[in-house]
């Protein structure tokens, strides 16, 4: 590992962390890099980790460091050899001495007042652990054009402080850079600022320990510029082959964090039952999807085997059961796709 620092932050002020894992990204961060300079409060703790890079990456960074430090930042640039977005923030994290930190994807840009608005109001709501803004989506072939927006704020669930088990079924955010915590509290829930070093990702193991002990605030408002690349890391799941391994992972990930966990021996058995029991339907579901019936049925038997089928949408357990309407769905889903886009046109 290779660790460089620059320039410093002022003491006085209230310093904010933000971790930029870094592997591959040089033809794609120019927007991260442009954001930090460009942020209404600038008292910021950067944290480059360079994931083994075998690009530009390094050198896209280095040509912004003298920048940073000309406008009052503290740049850290770590090299280590590749270990994957979970091992890459748990490196930065050991770095991070702000009050606040962050933790935004180098293919993403965070908004120019971001950083100032979140830390505000925490500043004014001290009993919240972490808020989380909203993010604009784009398509990464037009970066001018938001297709829409990250959170639906129409369902209620996302209002609700309490964001734990929505976490762990999938039913909260865990867009990275539309977070931001306050560090006494991450510190107080995982003292030794180590997570669990998934290939998958750093999201579950960065949200769960917060969200299990400390209440989280939303805010309406898109800080965050989020792209949608087809080669990324869920997209380019096209087989259930790849949409298995990406599973598993998650799945290893979310157990791996629970047992971390402060919480009794009870309680980490009902999550992770409630996990076990999500991902066993959401691995029947991908039988539909790439119309392998036979990989449905042995998911129908083991959650049989649980009390738990009526886990499944009824819709879906009969169509699985009945073997012609399984041969015709991927065409009625076509002709519906179609239907909607022509009421849409």
């Amino acid at each position: 590992m290779i660790k460089k620092e620059f320039g410093k932050t002022d003491d006085s002020l209230i310093v904010v962390s933000a971790v930029i894992p870094c592997y591959n990204v040089a033809l794609k961060m120019s927007r991260c890099l442009e954001a930090f300079r460009n942020q209404t409060y600038k008292n910021i703790e950067l944290i480059f980790v360079n994931d083994g890079s075998t690009d530009n990456t390094e050198e896209m960074i280095f040509q912004y460091i003298p920048l940073y430090v000309d406008l009052g930042m503290h740049v850290k640039y770590i090299y280590q050899e590749n270990k994957g977005l979970g091992g890459a923030i748990n490196t930065g994290l050991k770095e991070v001495t702000g009050k606040y930190l962050i933790w935004p994807d180098p293919d993403d840009w965070i908004a120019d007042n971001s950083i100032e608005r979140k830390m505000g109001l925490l500043e004014e709501n001290p009993e919240y652990g972490m808020i989380t803004s909203n993010a604009y989506l784009y398509n990464a072939d037009d970066l001018e054009h938001p297709i829409g927006k990250q959170i639906k704020t129409d369902d209620e669930t996302v209002w609700n402080p309490n964001q734990f088990e929505a976490l762990i079924r999938y039913n909260s955010t865990f867009c990275p850079g539309c977070h931001m915590i306050r560090v006494s509290m991450m510190r107080d829930v995982n003292p030794h600022m180590d997570i669990f070093e998934g290939k998958r990702g750093q999201n579950f193991q960065m949200l769960m320990p917060m969200y299990y002990k400390y209440p989280r605030m939303l805010l309406d408002e898109c800080l965050y510029h989020y792209v949608i690349y087809a080669d990324s890391m869920s997209r380019g799941d096209d087989t259930l082959e790849k949409c298995i391994i990406r599973a598993d992972g998650l799945l290893e990930i979310i157990n791996e964090t629970l047992d971390r966990m402060n919480m009794s021996g009870q309680e980490r058995d009902k999550y992770k039952s409630i996990v076990q029991i999500d991902d066993l339907v959401d691995r029947y579901l991908l039988g539909i999807r790439f119309g392998n019936r036979e990989y449905s049925l042995k998911l129908y038997e083991e959650l049989r085997s649980r009390n738990h089928t009526t886990d499944i949408p009824l819709l879906k357990r009969i169509i699985v059961h009945n073997q012609i309407l399984f041969d015709v769905y991927p065409l009625l889903k076509k002709f519906r796709g179609s239907i909607r886009g022509m009421i849409k046109g």
